[in-house]
């Protein structure tokens, strides 16, 4: 039985290529009957059934081959995969484009909420405090100063020659003197006791102590011509914190600000000037916190968020639904209509703040806070709404770092943080910051008119303080060097401070 024939094919240099011996083979494969075809494929010698039924899969294989495909051109796969490959539109979408495409709620679930909220919570869900005043929140966040009168006065009675050259000492050492002092004043006693009642409750007592501290024990050299500066500013700012903060945090606290105050007299000056005209302020390296306001911060704000860029200060166009694309809402056409949103109007539970970058003196974004329930000592933190330039940088990280701190140290257990699950370029913060993602919560929330699932982050006091996230965001902002020094201060003042308990407690049985 003869199958095949030897073909010798010659190419043009005489030996014959692989190809050419190839194509020779399969062109001259013949086949008498269909005997001689199984033998050629290995299947002659099985057996009949096992024959057929290899047959019948490469049959079956094939017809399911040609029907996918078929079904594929007529559905018009071919041809997105065509488009897509010419458009790099159509490739998978970001975070905006996937917020665009969400679709939006049937009518008659918007209407049945707008009903239910007027009928059953009429003015819950809408601001209670005017745009012009402070929430109590945002009250207690900020830092106690005497008030300005006080600060206006003192300054007009110093003497030009030897009083002002100090610097900002004299705006509380004439205040602050003993209650018993003997010795002839620039003010006269009653004047005294009259700026004395201006001063917060516990204000004198904390910057007497901490000047005290501070001049055992400086956190730098001291400026040239000015040898009270590191005093002031580590007294007025540990003095500032309040009497309900933890000391370890009024420490820290003035320590960086003494660094940051302190630098040279330029700095000095103008800490000086910020704390005479903003004393509430939070005051961090890199950024400054102050109460958010319209008259002050909605047309700056507008600047930075409306994605046309600032010349001035170097930052680029953008799509502005970078900011805006998973918040309830914006962006908004004019610096009016964000004045009337709800980013300038606060409900009783809340607080906002103005991120004023401290190297431009600009405002680059803002911070949220809601929801706080101090029943169950838990609040709630908004992601940064921050100019494209500024996310993830290290003045985010600080403004975040000093609202955390000073939660904490005002004895809130937990910090909610809660972003879209489609928000993915926002995802990483609270991670890097510390949270603990808790889970996700499936239509948590209706924004603009959409359905949103939520992702639940949480940070609790005892991940800050001892699971180490609060040194790990102060290195990243302050160096390890920093850190390091933070840390041995900390222990020196504990001991210390548990040195002056012991003897304040050894005099009263003394006294007693």
């Amino acid at each position: 039985m003869t199958m095949m024939q030897a073909v010798t094919v010659q190419s043009l240099n005489g030996a014959p290529s692989d190809w050419d011996k190839l194509t020779a083979a399969l062109g001259l494969v013949s086949f008498t009957n269909f005997e001689e075809f199984l033998d050629a494929i290995g299947l002659g010698k099985m057996p009949t059934m096992q024959r057929y039924g290899v047959l019948f899969g490469c049959c079956t294989f094939l017809f399911t081959l040609t029907a996918v495909t078929v079904l594929l051109f007529l559905g018009g796969s071919f041809k997105r995969l065509a488009e897509q490959a010419q458009d790099d539109s159509a490739a998978v979408p970001d975070s905006i484009k996937s917020r665009a495409n969400r679709p939006l709620l049937l009518e008659n679930l918007l209407e049945s909420r707008h009903r239910m909220m007027k009928q059953n919570y009429p003015g819950r869900y809408e601001p209670t405090v005017p745009p012009n005043q402070l929430t109590k929140l945002t009250q207690m966040l900020l830092n106690v100063a005497p008030k300005m009168e006080v600060a206006t006065k003192i300054s007009a009675l110093a003497d030009d020659s030897a009083d002002k050259k100090k610097g900002l000492g004299v705006f509380l050492s004439k205040i602050l003197g003993s209650k018993n002092d003997s010795k002839k004043s620039d003010l006269e006693k009653s004047d005294k006791e009259q700026l004395r009642s201006n001063i917060p409750q516990g204000y004198e007592e904390n910057y007497v102590n901490a000047y005290r501290r501070c001049q055992e024990k400086r956190g730098g050299p001291d400026i040239p011509g000015y040898p009270d500066a590191r005093l002031e500013a580590y007294s007025r700012a540990y003095a500032g914190c309040g009497t309900r903060t933890s000391t370890n945090y009024r420490r820290s606290y003035a320590r960086m600000y003494e660094a940051v105050a302190c630098q040279n007299e330029g700095s000095m000056k103008l800490y000086d000037k910020l704390f005479l005209e903003n004393p509430g302020d939070i005051i961090g390296r890199t950024v400054r916190l102050e109460p958010l306001t319209v008259e002050d911060h909605a047309e700056d704000l507008h600047k930075v968020t409306c994605g046309e860029g600032v010349d001035e200060a170097k930052l680029k166009p953008f799509n502005p639904k970078v900011v805006w694309g998973f918040l309830d809402c914006g962006p908004f056409p004019n610096s009016s209509e964000l004045a009337k949103s709800r980013i300038f109007r606060r409900r009783a539970n809340e607080a906002a703040f103005a991120i004023v970058n401290s190297d431009s003196n600009r405002v680059v974004g803002l911070i949220i806070l809601t929801n706080d329930d101090p029943l169950n000592l838990s609040i709630e933190l908004e992601a940064p709404i921050v100019n494209p330039d500024f996310k993830e940088s290290v003045q985010e990280y600080e403004a975040i770092f000093l609202v955390l701190d000073r939660l904490f140290a005002y004895g809130y257990r937990r910090v909610q943080m809660t972003l879209d699950a489609k928000d993915h370029d926002r995802k990483r913060l609270p991670i890097r910051l510390g949270f603990m993602q808790e889970g996700m919560l499936p239509r948590h929330r209706i924004v603009k008119d959409a359905s949103r699932d939520s992702n639940i982050y949480a940070l609790l006091n005892n991940d800050w303080s001892k699971g180490g996230a609060r040194k790990l965001l102060f290195q990243k902002i302050h160096g390890a060097k920093a850190l390091a020094a933070d840390g041995w201060n900390e222990v020196q003042e504990s001991e210390f401070e548990m040195w002056q308990t012991h003897l304040q407690k050894e005099n009263q049985l003394h006294s007693k």
